[in-house]
């Protein structure tokens, strides 16, 4: 299975970071490619929360649902998808460096569906892209947070 992870260390709370990481429609601000992304369930977010969300590239539309597997407060949150045309799973762990720095640790697996669409030959291109998505994705959120945008759309 693919696999991709990264991290950063963000200078804000670890509360901060959890919640704007954790919210749906702030991924718009920081996920490239991403057009939609919503919570689908209403109350507080927890394991077995839904969200569906609407990715663009290559000229492909994606429509896909996940569900969160893990949630501890300011600590975990894991996901994996339950429909979508490439089922895949991730985490983020923050870990409190300070009562202004955190460390943010991105982690996303997909199945071999994965390999099955770009074929073996690409998939060493495929991994090389992904990895350097997840470092801006990173990027992205650190300077989002650093600059006190909180805006979630």
């Amino acid at each position: 299975m693919p696999s991709v992870d990264g991290g950063i260390v963000i200078g804000r709370p670890v509360s901060e970071v959890f919640a704007y990481a954790t919210s749906a429609e702030s991924h718009l601000r920081w996920v490239p490619g991403l057009a939609d992304a919503a919570y689908l369930d209403p109350g507080p977010l927890g394991v077995g929360s839904r969200w569906r969300a609407t990715v663009r590239f290559g000229g492909l539309t994606l429509d896909t649902v996940n569900e969160v597997t893990e949630f501890v407060a300011d600590h975990r949150f894991a996901w994996r998808s339950v429909q979508s045309p490439v089922r895949s799973s991730g985490s983020y762990r923050f870990t409190r460096l300070g009562p202004l720095a955190t460390r943010f640790d991105y982690a996303v697996v997909s199945d071999d569906r994965l390999a099955a669409l770009v074929g073996a030959f690409a998939m060493p291109v495929a991994m090389r892209l992904l990895r350097r998505e997840i470092r801006s994705r990173l990027e992205a959120l650190k300077v989002c947070l650093e600059a006190g945008d909180f805006r979630v759309a």
